[in-house]
């Protein structure tokens, strides 16, 4: 298995020493094309970019939004993401965007909101690979509402304009009021060819999401599913003392698959 982890241009350096497969960068909102460009011309073990999640529109910082039905904001959004896309395509490297649809809100009718992600899509150049989504979004003390991507049918909307899924575990887990764990399976069953890539971390309903492995209630009898792709450890607050929580993510991981080793050689 290949295990990366998420890093900052400003934290890049504090991992370099730790025996990590890839990076995944993070752009923050203060990223300028400059700053990126000359990260990635001298990061030999960033494999995937992560496009940010927050953008400066009418002195308001605000949640990007490739769905939105506000033409002139989704406009501007596009115009930030595609700038990133462009960039890390220019070194060969995907880039892993939010589909948006992200609201105070829930929205019944979502082919509105799908037709928008799809137009903007279409607008963005480079290699995109799009993340599924759980019900509920963490922004600042708030809790809004995911309306769009947590389902295989609305990635089949948007199939043909992007070139992978970025397979959430925790998103996926949280995506439905059900059976989590099920939903997970549906997601290898259904769109095992799609899926380029693995955030993977634990899970508790209704939306606590980023849990270290074994704290929550996902069950990770797909782990042979996912060997060949890239694993992100998307473990919430892994970046601190070093990484430590990384490490203890690898190695519950590692601990898992000997154990079902086992169990299938006895």
């Amino acid at each position: 298995m290949r295990f990366g982890i998420m890093v900052t241009i400003e934290d890049a350096n504090e991992f370099k020493r730790q025996q990590w497969d890839f990076t995944e960068l993070l752009i923050r909102d203060g990223d300028g094309k400059e700053a990126i460009d000359r990260f990635l011309s001298t990061e030999e073990m960033c494999e995937v970019v992560h496009a940010p999640e927050l953008i400066h529109f009418s002195n308001k910082k605000m949640l990007i939004d490739l769905a939105n039905e506000d033409d002139e904001f989704r406009g501007f959004c596009v115009l930030r993401i595609n700038e990133i896309c462009e960039i890390a395509d220019s070194y060969g490297l995907p880039t892993v965007i939010h589909p948006g649809g992200v609201l105070p809100y829930v929205i019944t009718n979502r082919q509105r909101i799908i037709e928008k992600l799809k137009k903007s899509l279409e607008l963005i150049e480079g290699k995109k690979w799009i993340e599924n989504m759980p019900k509920f979004y963490h922004f600042g003390n708030n809790l809004l509402h995911c309306n769009i991507l947590l389902t295989k049918k609305e990635y089949d909307a948007i199939r043909n304009c992007v070139d992978g899924l970025v397979l959430d575990t925790s998103h996926a887990y949280l995506s439905t009021s059900d059976d989590g764990n099920e939903m997970i399976n549906q997601y290898f069953q259904e769109l095992n060819e799609s899926i380029t890539h693995v955030h993977l971390s634990d899970a508790i309903q209704p939306f606590d999401e980023g849990l270290q492995i074994g704290m929550g209630k996902i069950r990770f009898d797909f782990l042979k599913k996912i060997e060949k792709l890239p694993i992100l450890l998307e473990i919430r607050g892994g970046h601190l003392n070093r990484g430590i929580a990384y490490v203890e993510a690898r190695n519950r991981i590692e601990s898992i698959l000997r154990r079902n080793s086992d169990l299938h050689t006895h």
